[in-house]
């Protein structure tokens, strides 16, 4: 798509102009899948005369403390450190509170600085921006966790399931088919911030790499800040989101992860997708993408997060 859209910008005049004018409003359409703008002014906001007139003035969102602001527009749907280190059983170090402010900052600064959003963030349009926001959600991915007995360890699959392992099927490792994998007991190696997207991105006839990409590329993003998730980063944001709301945040589809594995050396790569079934966080490998079966009404889909290193 990038490839198609920049040679539209040097065709010259030897090119029919109803074609060319088709395929920029077929690539436009394409850019807005999942594009982060405003696509309308809540009532609230567009009635300046009656804001003047409230005894009471709302204070400006860009006046407010730095996490107040995220709290402001996402609500719970942003967890800010304190929440999470509670959630987490862990105390984070000054030294890491810091890089995790500075990151958050630069958070905020992309955002604020989007020309969709830029004028709106001006204008005090608080409503308008929370509902631009509804599908989002703001966490910190955690490089370390609290276990049973209050032991700071890294954050991977294995101790996330130890602490938290109501939302999983099973009570112990015996039995699971992931356990033995390397994927399993991998940490997070650096926290991050990320914004994270409610709705999947449809991989039935494209690859999740290349719906990414689209979604990257629509949000004027590099490709690095909407890297794949691992299996691991893909259930914490799960567990994490779901105990700071008390319900669901994503859409259940069959979440493509970027994590891959070999069930023995002589044996074809496989990749790892989760998904909900029976109330239950479940995980499964196969050889390509899952396809949608009436009996498992679940589309084969990528959740789109962009990244904040920490």
């Amino acid at each position: 798509m990038a490839v198609v859209e920049d040679l539209t910008e040097d065709i010259g005049e030897e090119v029919d102009h109803s074609i060319l004018n088709d395929l920029q409003s077929k690539i436009a359409s394409v850019k807005k899948d999942r594009k982060l703008f405003v696509s309308k002014v809540d009532a609230e906001d567009a009635a300046p005369e009656a804001k003047s007139n409230n005894k009471k003035k709302t204070q400006r969102i860009v006046d407010l403390p730095l996490e107040a602001r995220f709290e402001r527009i996402f609500g719970d749907r942003f967890v800010a450190p304190a929440r999470l280190e509670a959630l987490l059983g862990v105390r984070f170090s000054p030294e890491f509170n810091a890089t995790v402010q500075e990151s958050l900052n630069k958070a905020w600064d992309w955002l604020y600085h989007r020309e969709e959003l830029q004028t709106h963030f001006e204008n005090n349009r608080i409503k308008t921006l929370q509902n631009t926001f509804t599908d989002y959600a703001l966490l910190l991915r955690s490089p370390y966790i609290g276990n049973k007995d209050g032991v700071q360890v890294q954050c991977s699959l294995s101790t996330l399931r130890d602490r938290f392992n109501t939302f999983f099927v099973g009570g112990s490792d015996r039995g699971l088919w992931y356990a033995n994998m390397p994927f399993y007991k991998q940490p997070i190696k650096k926290g991050h911030w990320t914004l994270l997207d409610r709705q999947y991105l449809n991989c039935t006839f494209k690859k999740p790499s290349i719906r990414l990409l689209m979604y990257a590329r629509s949000n004027g993003l590099s490709a690095k800040m909407v890297r794949q998730k691992s299996v691991t980063e893909d259930i914490y944001d799960r567990i994490l989101l779901e105990l700071a709301l008390q319900e669901r945040f994503v859409d259940n589809c069959h979440s493509i992860t970027g994590t891959t594995y070999q069930p023995n050396a002589k044996a074809t790569t496989k990749q790892v997708y989760t998904y909900y079934n029976d109330d239950a966080l479940r995980i499964s490998g196969k050889s390509g993408i899952p396809h949608w079966r009436p009996s498992k009404p679940r589309w084969p889909g990528v959740l789109p997060s962009i990244l904040f290193p920490v």
